[in-house]
């Protein structure tokens, strides 16, 4: 080896020559030719190994960090997924949307239910009042059978009132229409019972819904920020996960195109 060295000579046309020349003074002219491109060779096998060791090591650190990113990827999805379920939504706009729609119905049946219970209410006071025994019922509450059965009241009422006009507290028919009409009364202020007992639980389930609603909606701020949170580091993961796979497709392309770095101008 000392004596190849001493033997080969190695010279560049100027400082800005990407060029070198190889010489060999030796008596045997084919074995300093192949003494020559055997160096040249080695010189070119040994700059794409180096590249290739390089290109290798690369690969492998961007293979690790792909498979550490898709564990964190399924990871991500698992606590984007056990959130969503814990605080059963399925997207926070699409949730805030939909309890706000909620609420406005909710809003609409809750007067509603609130006003019937009232005119119930004021109805079975006035009709349990004995001093109203005998006079028309002016409220009349949504349920219909207490409909019918106020509106019938009413015409017996009226009849009543023409009878006793013209006839005498004794008179039979006056004396029968009074006692159907304390049947009717009686009737009445049980279904009014049972009308207010309904409506008011009827009231307390609308109410509790639209607390739960009102409670749903004052978390969505934090469940927003929260969320997209989660969202946004699955992202940023996400489009590192992209980055990296082509940095190894790079890299693996880079290996496989590995070319000599010197090339021979001119044969020995």
């Amino acid at each position: 080896a000392e004596n190849l060295a001493k033997e080969v000579t190695v010279g560049i046309a100027s400082k800005k020559s990407n060029v070198i020349a190889l010489n060999i003074q030796t008596p045997d002219i084919e074995y300093g030719k192949d003494l020559l491109n055997e160096i040249v060779t080695k010189y070119n096998e040994r700059g794409v190994e180096e590249k290739s060791l390089k290109g290798r090591r690369t690969s492998k650190f961007l293979t690790e960090r792909i498979v550490l990113l898709e564990a964190d990827l399924e990871s991500s999805e698992a606590i984007i997924e056990e959130y969503k379920r814990n605080n059963g939504i399925v997207d926070v706009s699409s949730e805030a949307s939909y309890q706000l729609s909620k609420k406005g119905v909710l809003e609409d049946k809750l007067l509603r239910a609130e006003t019937d219970f009232e005119i119930i209410k004021i109805t079975r006071e006035f009709v349990s009042n004995p001093d109203n025994a005998y006079s028309m019922i002016a409220t009349s509450p949504g349920s219909v059978s207490v409909q019918s059965a106020i509106t019938a009241y009413n015409q017996m009422i009226l009849k009543r009132m023409e009878l006793e006009r013209n006839a005498k507290v004794e008179n039979v028919a006056l004396q029968a229409l009074t006692r159907q009409i304390d049947a009717s009364r009686e009737n009445i202020i049980e279904s009014l019972k049972n009308a207010y007992e309904t409506a008011k639980q009827t009231l307390n389930d609308l109410r509790a819904e639209m607390s739960q609603v009102s409670g749903r909606l004052d978390k969505i701020p934090k469940q927003e920020r929260e969320y997209l949170s989660l969202r946004r580091q699955q992202e940023i993961k996400q489009q590192l996960y992209l980055f990296l796979l082509k940095q190894l497709e790079e890299s693996d392309l880079m290996i496989a195109n590995s070319v000599p770095k010197g090339i021979i101008v001119d044969e020995a």
